[in-house]
């Protein structure tokens, strides 16, 4: 198991020019992808994005290439630019009678000498730059399994707690049950007392099964044992499981809420809270998870 949140970096340079490498990826529900590339590497852009989509499936990703060649910087002059401005001090210099600045000293000026972009990169660089792309991925990958195995220890720690607080549950059940039959039957005969009614134990004892199974929680107590189980095991695989995980902490959540409405007693219900607790931690965590 990954989590989502990871950084790399990688760099190289040599005497004609230097290159770096960042990537980043931070949670999101499905898998997002931006990137800043110099305009070099424009025609390779799909091709990096495919070497992250090898490695990353969800989550928000961030890259970015710095490019410079530091030896043969390639400008050119705006001749356009440079006209207007010549245009606009000769005739400041005039109105002003001073002397017209040397053509040199205008070169300065914003826009008149623009970096001259090549198309593309040559084919060594390109090599060189998928060997370092490579490199920051695997950084962010290993980040990205550290922080899910400190994940999996969390997790694991949230799912013995309520398997223990399911245990609490089984064992109280059956008094539950009982608890529910004596109120009813109380109930029922004060009320045949009450009316001078007369109908027979048989009759009764079937009522009472029938409003018994509206609050036997076995059942639930099954499905959310069954679901914790899948929960732990998808933990502690490699694949991407993070909604699987969410799916099955949402039904965690649904056969608990059903114990809480079905299970009329105040012991059973504060354990129903610790368990919707464990899963709102569990939820908050698996936010994170590839």
């Amino acid at each position: 198991m990954k989590s989502m949140t990871g950084y790399g970096r990688a760099s190289w340079s040599d005497s004609e020019c230097n290159l770096e490498i960042e990537i980043r990826s931070v949670n999101s529900r499905f898998f997002k992808f931006s990137s800043r590339i110099p305009q070099e590497y424009a025609p390779y852009e799909i091709e990096i994005k495919n070497m992250v989509t090898k490695k990353i499936s969800r989550g928000s990703v961030n890259l970015a290439i710095d490019f410079a060649n530091v030896k043969n910087p390639s400008v050119k002059i705006n001749t356009e630019v440079l006209k207007k401005h010549y245009l606009v001090l000769s005739d400041t210099c005039k109105e002003l009678d001073i002397a017209i600045p040397k053509i040199e000293s205008l070169l300065n000026l914003p826009e008149v000498v623009v970096p001259q972009i090549e198309k593309s990169i040559p084919e060594p660089l390109w090599l060189k730059t998928q060997e370092l792309l490579n490199s920051a991925l695997n950084q962010l990958m290993s980040m990205r399994k550290d922080e899910g195995q400190s994940l999996v220890k969390e997790l694991q720690h949230f799912c013995q707690e309520i398997r223990h607080v399911i245990k609490k549950i089984e064992i109280t059940a059956p008094r539950v049950i009982d608890n529910f039959k004596e109120r009813v039957q109380q109930r029922v005969q004060q009320f045949l007392d009450n009316e001078n009614l007369v109908i027979s134990d048989q009759d009764i004892l079937k009522e009472l099964a029938i409003f018994s199974e509206k609050v036997d929680i076995n059942e639930e107590l099954s499905r959310l044992d069954s679901h914790l189980r899948q929960f732990e095991q998808k933990i502690s695989i490699e694949e991407p499981v993070g909604k699987t995980l969410e799916f099955l902490t949402q039904e965690m959540l649904r056969e608990t809420n059903t114990i809480a409405s079905k299970a009329n007693d105040a012991s059973c219900s504060q354990d129903v809270v610790q368990i919707k607790t464990y899963l709102e931690k569990i939820r908050e965590q698996i936010h994170n998870i590839e």
